[in-house]
């Protein structure tokens, strides 16, 4: 029985090529885990890991396709260590393991309330993406962040960990909105108004008091909490809310509580289904690291005065 043994390399993008030419049956490259690695490599954010690139006793590549693919795609080298001479029986612990979290890393980071910041993040990315229905699914989600790049993230923006312990101090029917969707608006709002307004906001919504039969966010809110109920969304011929969706009627909400606009007869539509959100913020009010930054698929508005939404937007 031959046993396997370890070195740790430098690997190159001339090396991750090679070893990819002599590559064991694999399941196929995810491109969306490639071009986050790429991301992390390009902007000195990757780190050593315990997981090794593995080879089996025939000298094939059996693990690490996805980080040699991000060292090419990069073209960044990276070191890791390398596992030779592993068996058929080795190969079935590959992969085997839990993956861990941004909200994992950010628990063991003591953060408060981390898998409610981590959703969070992503849904400030998304409002910044202004992603289209078609894209923010679970099918198909957004890319990965490293656990330095996202707490870098709150770092720069420390009132979200404020909007996530805001949120979390109303009790919110169950169905209703996720809380990440609710903290990345008071995120946001608390910037271009106040705290005060903002926290107004996502309480009206949370919790359903004080407001007028004809208030946006009232209708907002009651159209969340119908679809709870298939069969009531079933008899009105309508699509069941995924969170891209809720986030798009509550930007929609916000937008015409901020200028006064009653709901009238005919009405509070979301919106179409594969429109991009709105711009109901100044998004340049957030501060992205540049690992962020630099992501080709991240718009950021272009440098102009932030002008009150009107109620057509």
């Amino acid at each position: 029985m031959t046993t396997p043994t370890s070195t740790f390399e430098l690997i190159t993008p001339e090396i991750a090529t090679r070893y990819l030419t002599n590559k064991a049956k694999n399941r196929n490259p995810r491109p969306l885990t490639v071009r986050s690695y790429a991301f992390d490599m390009m902007d000195g954010k990757w780190t050593v890991s315990s997981d090794a690139i593995c080879f089996n006793q025939e000298g094939r590549l059996i693990d690490g396709q996805h980080r040699l693919l991000a060292c090419i795609q990069a073209d960044v080298p990276f070191r890791s260590f390398v596992i030779r001479g592993m068996t058929e029986d080795d190969l079935a612990n590959v992969n085997t393991g839990v993956s861990r979290t941004i909200a994992d890393y950010f628990n063991y980071d003591g953060f408060k309330e981390p898998a409610l910041l981590a959703a969070s993040i992503r849904q400030l990315d998304t409002l910044m993406r202004k992603v289209p229905a078609d894209v923010y699914s679970s099918r198909n989600p957004m890319p990965p962040r490293s656990r330095l790049v996202a707490k870098e993230f709150v770092n720069y923006n420390p009132d979200l960990m404020e909007a996530v312990s805001v949120i979390s101090s109303f009790k919110r029917p169950k169905g209703l909105c996720p809380g990440s969707v609710l903290a990345a608006i008071w995120t946001i709002g608390s910037r271009i108004t106040s705290k005060d307004i903002a926290t107004e906001f996502v309480e009206s919504f949370s919790v359903g008091t004080n407001l007028t039969a004809d208030s946006p966010i009232l209708a907002m809110r009651n159209r969340c909490l119908e679809d709870r109920d298939s069969r009531v969304s079933a008899t009105m011929h309508r699509k069941p809310l995924n969170t891209f969706r809720r986030m798009q009627g509550v930007a929609r909400a916000w937008n015409w509580w901020m200028i006064g606009k009653p709901v009238g007869r005919t009405g509070f539509t979301i919106g179409n289904q594969d429109a991009t959100l709105p711009w109901m913020f100044d998004m340049r009010n957030i501060k992205l690291p540049d690992a962020m930054r630099k992501r080709a698929d991240i718009h950021i508005p272009d440098n102009k005065p932030w002008t009150m939404p009107q109620p057509n937007q």
